[in-house]
């Protein structure tokens, strides 16, 4: 037995003619061939149906029909196999025949049909008539296998009236030449009567072709089961197509219509190629392109004039380019529009990138918040909010992310460093941009003019005369302020910063000595700075005491000994993620310490109300404020040059302060990565209270806890003395560290609201003799931000800057805090392996406030 899987017909034409003869009326052919089941070609039950319209056929003795595509001619199903009708023939005359071939493409094995009229049927006559015939199978070879007989039936009825299916257009015309994607066209199909039920396809299936309709609204090669009066949707897509023109037939099929099918041409004229459109931009910062700072910080706000960044991904070409004069809105397929109410401002673009890109805002840009769209190369990224202002400076620094040491030169251009400081009453240039507009062209390289009176504070309180304040000749957008160095403040990292229209700049720093070389922060040598700045490879050891909140804070985790107890208490191993979440929860109000607290006690099966209780009041023991402990790092830092000079930075001159809208880190353009230094199994320490062991948690980390009970983030006075036996990166050490009378901030009751609009000062008594205290402050805030200032702990006061203050965001419904602290620097210590040690105190007073 032979059998072939279904598949959809295709149609081609044949047709017969001879003498003539006139059929006054249309005539309705139905042919119905059943199923054979039997013998050794078996085939699927098929008919046909066919209307021949008036007009002349041909005429005896031997008249002809060739039924294959002509526009009425309808068949279903098909003769078994991978098959279509490939020819169907009716004659008339002495012996009426009916002759069906079936092909199958992929063997060219063809099943025929073959009927003969008995007795012969009249093929203009309307009537029912048997057609007996045999069904035979074609090998591709040609043998031919002969099979069962097979009656099929003929009946001729005259046409009933159908409508006409119709079309709004014959053929469709399409065009790409390499720009936009073509658009789609619409089809109108209708009835010239009653609504028919019609169908749309692409013959052969290309993929460049598709069709949409109501019944089908997804893109694809065939819709079904719509209605007239509708449409059919048809979309041409050039992707993947080389030039050239390309033809289709899309065919519409109404089973009843007078006009069974309907073919429609369609032309695709391609002579472009395609190129997938950029994706997106998608942007997520707008700075200052000096400080960097982020909203809602109070310097965020774009200046008129000024030069900004933006970052993100898709912003521009993958190599970086950079225009000349003049400047243009668009540089490369990059354009940045900036919307501040009804007006609408084109900026510069001075260089972009995928990832960055540079412009000037100009100075007629409007005043107040709106939205920056930019643009690449067709694609529009998403609005984004941006503040204009008419004056938000930052300046420059080193490490080009707004922290560190800034650009300050001399009057040679010379930049200011440790070994060429600046001199007491020398002249310098420091370098940046958002002083405000100009009435220039932006385009080209602007012409110096001192319009700008901007305040510039050296350390605390010395405001440095200003001799220039404007553009730099060299550049659009970049601001340059010649001060005089004041006198009566020295070291390497002396705190600058700008206010200008009532905004104060981020804080960068500049190293200042009389003669010389200038002096470093205590507990950092010369040598020691050379080297980070250098970008050696830095092996530090730091060892602290303290409340174990403080310690926390910083970075330092007791993770083992407080693993240890609480694992006790809950009878399982507790995840390292787990118990940091348990030592923030102490800094939280009560309503967050027991709701995380009930959640670690459900995760590890502490179901009783009493064994929560115990859990919290252990962790209040292990964890309050008023439990003490201590930690060890010994790491290896790689790449800390740039991060070196951003975190002494924020440990500036004695007598001076500093803000920085981040806590100390490497930040943008600077990396400082630890890796763990083995010290041995296990240090000990020794204490006013005893004597305790620090347990080694991971490579380089030790920790211990001593207890609670202590007086609040205080450390007892007396000594204390860490040692270890050595281990294969650090060799034995001993360490020791002096705690005399405890720190105290004298006046924290009173300061309960931070008015940033005015100066705040703080007295205390105790602290290390010698020795220096820090005060410093923090909005716990979106944008926040954090100040320190360092004074010798012997003057028992100091003040705040009101420009140091401004740098803080108000805190609203957040917390801010302010604390007193031993400078954590000032106790070195040495061991074999290490460039640099630290034994440091963490005792502290600190409180919460609000800043307004």
């Amino acid at each position: 037995m032979t059998s072939f899987p279904a598949r959809a017909f295709v149609w081609t034409l044949a047709a017969l003619c001879v003498s003539p003869v006139l059929v006054a009326q249309p005539l309705l052919y139905q042919i119905s061939i059943p199923a054979v089941t039997t013998g050794p070609v078996q085939t699927n039950a098929t008919s046909l149906q066919f209307i021949a319209p008036p007009l002349v056929l041909p005429a005896p003795p031997a008249p002809a029909l060739g039924l294959i595509q002509e526009p009425n001619f309808l068949a279903s199903g098909s003769a078994q196999g991978n098959t279509f009708l490939l020819f169907a023939f009716l004659s008339g005359g002495a012996n009426t025949t009916l002759s069906l071939t079936y092909v199958n493409p992929m063997t060219n094995a063809r099943v025929v049909y073959t009927f003969v009229g008995s007795p012969p049927p009249p093929v203009y006559t309307p009537g029912t008539y048997v057609l007996p015939g045999s069904v035979s199978l074609q090998g591709p070879d040609g043998t031919v296998t002969m099979g069962s007989q097979a009656t099929g039936t003929l009946k001729i009825t005259v046409a009933p009236t159908l409508p006409t299916l119709l079309t709004s257009a014959p053929t469709l015309i399409f065009k790409y030449d390499g720009g936009t994607l073509p658009a789609s066209q619409t089809l109108s199909i209708s009835s010239s009567g009653d609504p028919l039920s019609f169908s749309a396809f692409v013959l052969n299936t290309l993929s460049w072709l598709t069709v949409t309709s109501p019944s089908s609204p997804s893109p694809t090669t065939g819709t079904n089961n719509d209605t007239t009066p509708s449409t059919v949707t048809v979309t041409a897509d050039p992707r993947g197509l080389a030039p050239g023109t390309y033809t289709a037939t899309i065919r519409l099929g109404a089973p009843g219509a007078v006009n069974f099918v309907e073919n429609i041409v369609v032309t695709f004229f391609v002579t472009g190629t395609f190129s997938p459109p950029a994706p997106p931009p998608i942007l997520t910062q707008i700075s200052n392109s000096a400080s960097y700072a982020l909203s809602p910080a109070p310097n965020s706000a774009i200046a008129q004039g000024s030069l900004f960044v933006i970052f993100g991904i898709n912003l521009g070409p993958d190599t970086l380019a950079q225009s000349g004069y003049p400047l243009t809105p668009t540089l490369a397929g990059t354009s940045v529009k900036v919307t501040v109410g009804s007006t609408s401002t084109d900026a510069l673009v001075l260089y972009t990138s995928s990832r960055q890109v540079a412009a000037i805002l100009p100075s007629r840009t409007a005043v107040g918040s709106g939205v920056l769209v930019l643009t690449y190369n067709g694609s529009i990224g998403q609005s984004i909010p941006i503040t204009v202002s008419s004056s938000s400076f930052g300046t420059y620094s080193v490490a080009s992310n707004g922290l560190g040491p800034g650009i300050i030169t001399g009057a040679d251009y010379g930049l200011k460093t440790s070994s060429s400081p600046a001199r007491p009453g020398e002249t310098v240039i420091l370098w940046g941009t958002g002083l405000g507009a100009t009435d220039g062209d932006e385009s080209i390289a602007p012409t110096p003019v001192s319009r700008f009176s901007p305040v510039v504070l050296v350390g605390n309180s010395a405001q440095a005369k200003v001799s220039y304040a404007g553009r730099a000749s060299c550049c659009s957008g970049l601001d340059q302020i010649n001060f005089v160095v004041p006198g009566g403040i020295e070291g390497c990292f002396v705190p600058v910063s700008v206010q200008a229209g009532g905004v104060t700049s981020n804080f960068t720093s500049v190293p200042i000595a009389t003669s010389g070389s200038c002096v470093q922060p205590p507990g950092f040598t010369s040598s020691l700075v050379d080297k980070a700045n250098l970008g050696s490879n830095m092996k530090l050891g730091m060892i602290a005491v303290g409340a174990v909140p403080v310690l926390e804070n910083f970075g330092f985790f007791a993770d083992q000994p407080a693993a240890q107890r609480i694992a006790e208490i809950l009878g399982r191993k507790v995840d390292p993620a787990d118990l940091r979440a348990l030592v923030r929860a102490q800094r939280g109000t009560p309503a967050e310490k027991r709701t995380v607290i009930a959640k670690v006690a459900r995760k590890y099966g502490v179901r009783s109300l009493s064994q929560v209780r115990t859990l919290q009041s252990q962790l209040g023991a292990l964890l309050g404020n008023d439990s003490e402990g201590a930690v060890a790092l010994f790491g290896g830092f790689t790449e800390i040059g740039s991060f070196s000079n951003q975190f002494l930075t924020d440990f500036p001159a004695s007598g001076s302060c500093t803000a920085s809208p981040n806590f100390p880190t490497a930040g943008p353009g600077a990396t400082a990565s630890p890796g763990g230094l083995e010290a041995g199994a296990q240090l000990t320490i020794s204490t006013p209270s005893g004597n305790k062991t620090l347990s080694r948690s991971t490579a380089g980390e030790y920790s211990t806890l001593f207890g609670s009970g202590f007086p609040v983030s205080q450390a007892p006075a007396g000594t204390y003395r860490v040692a270890g036996s050595g281990g294969k990166d650090v060799g034995s050490f001993s360490a020791v560290l002096s705690v005399s009378s405890s720190l105290r901030w004298l006046n924290q009751s009173a300061t309960t609201i931070v008015d940033r609009s005015q100066p705040l000062t703080v007295t205390w008594s105790g602290g290390p003799n010698p020795g220096h205290v820090l005060f410093g402050g923090a909005s716990d805030t979106a944008g926040g931000a954090f100040f320190v200032c360092i004074e010798d702990a012997q003057k028992g006061s100091l003040t705040v800057p009101q420009q140091v203050l401004s740098i803080l965001p108000p805190t609203a419904g957040a917390k801010g805090y302010l604390f007193l602290a031993t400078d954590p620097f000032e106790n070195p210590f040495t061991a074999p392996g290490l460039d640099a040690g630290y034994f440091m105190n963490f005792s502290n007073d600190s409180r919460e406030v609000q800043f307004r």
